[in-house]
């Protein structure tokens, strides 16, 4: 990677990435730990910098709307709990200028695994997946594909880091099988149903499947997720996509509890701390109004995404909603405005000024009162007996 990216990325990717770790108290020993294997396993992968690509060959990544292959997020339990998260979509820069998703990040994890940076991976899901949801070709049959079937990216992979407190991540795999469902001729229903076939997961994803199949407006399926796990501790993460007319509280719930299929305590305790965001990021409102976008309009980007969390041994899926803010707040000051006053409401101080004091510090460069984009989402997830929240930052490399 030439000096001039590196410096890029170390100020755009590590810099908010390490400012978060400090945010959230992470020792400085993990802190270095963190700094050391990013350097080596993540940077190197992200690309050139801006001035590297050209109008014929634009950034490619599927990450985030404008190209930016990393996200950054914390998640934050309800007692204040709160875990710096990040994912990353590999990239080979390309001789001529530009970049491609790399093909294959399988030797990627096995080096970090032969430098002790994470230990104990267990690659049964992940191999499955990668069997069952892409496909193994250079990247002028990628190209011809993707144009052929008019898909936006060539992306089949992406790696997620839950940063642990003492620095060392748990990885997950993240999967895009738009690619091999256009070689294939499958659907992408199909292909992860295939896969949830190999792992043991039919009883979940039939129920996941036939509310889908119901549905009066089908949402895409985008995004397959499993961890490094064994299968008895493992999921696979399914992520689906709703549409921008679908952008109300009333149709966020219905997908939330499966048109009611889901009914617990926690679902309701998620749902009340959802409706509270909601109200805080739009205004008060009636469930059922439609929430319209202020940017991007038409974006396939700016409307509700779930993802259904699939286990072995669980009849009924888990859910996780993501409200895509950046297509719906004026400016990102706005969302965290809204994201300080939630947490500080919940008696949660330490969520309110990280999400508020934090935020504008970390990402001052990018004039947050100015524009939208930095904040991605905010999302909210079913955990145990509990709820867990989720935000979610891009650095805006290439929209600053």
């Amino acid at each position: 990677m030439p000096i001039n990216s590196r410096a890029f990325w170390e100020r755009f990717a590590a810099g908010p990435l390490l400012a978060m770790l400090a945010s959230c108290n992470y020792d400085p020993n993990a802190t270095r730990f963190v700094e050391h294997w990013v350097s080596r396993h993540v940077l190197p992968y992200l690309g050139p910098h801006p001035g590297g690509y050209s109008a014929e060959a634009p950034p490619v990544s599927f990450m985030c709307d404008d190209g930016s292959p990393i996200e950054f997020s914390w998640a934050v339990d309800r007692w204040g709990k709160t875990v710096v998260r990040f994912a990353v979509e590999p990239l080979n820069a390309l001789a001529r200028g530009g970049a491609l998703p790399a093909v294959n990040p399988t030797a990627l994890i096995e080096r970090m695994q032969a430098e002790g940076i994470v230990s104990h991976l267990d690659m049964h899901w992940f191999d499955v997946c990668k069997d069952v949801l892409t496909i193994d070709c250079d990247s002028t049959v990628r190209a011809n594909l993707a144009s052929r079937h008019a898909l936006p990216h060539q992306s089949q992979y992406f790696i997620g880091y839950d940063v642990s407190k003492t620095g060392q991540p748990a990885l997950k795999g993240y999967f895009v099988p738009a690619l091999c469902a256009a070689a294939t001729g499958k659907a992408q229903a199909v292909l992860i149903g295939e896969a949830c076939a190999r792992l043991g997961l039919q009883r979940p994803w039939n129920i996941l499947s036939d509310f889908i199949t119901r549905c009066t407006i089908a949402p895409s399926l985008d995004i397959v997720a499993v961890d490094f796990v064994p299968a008895a501790e493992n999921r696979m993460k399914v992520y689906v996509r709703l549409t921008p007319e679908q952008m109300s509280f009333d149709c966020l719930r219905h997908y939330f509890t499966l048109g009611g299929r889901l009914q617990s305590q926690a679902i309701d305790t998620a749902l009340d701390a959802v409706w509270s965001i909601w109200q805080l990021l739009f205004g008060p409102c009636q469930t059922a109004r439609r929430i319209k976008p202020l940017h991007n309009q038409g974006a396939a980007t700016a409307a509700l995404c779930m993802y259904y969390d699939l286990r072995q041994g669980a009849p009924l899926p888990a859910p996780k909603v993501y409200i895509p803010v950046r297509h719906y707040c004026a400016t990102d000051a706005a969302v965290s405005n809204a994201m300080e006053r939630f947490f500080a409401s919940r008696g949660n101080i330490n969520g309110a000024r990280r999400h508020g004091e934090d935020f504008r510090r970390i990402f001052k460069h990018l004039r947050p009162e100015q524009r939208n984009g930095i904040h991605t989402y905010v999302a909210c997830a079913v955990k145990r007996e509990d709820y867990e929240i989720s935000t979610y930052y891009s650095p805006c490399a290439f929209s600053q």
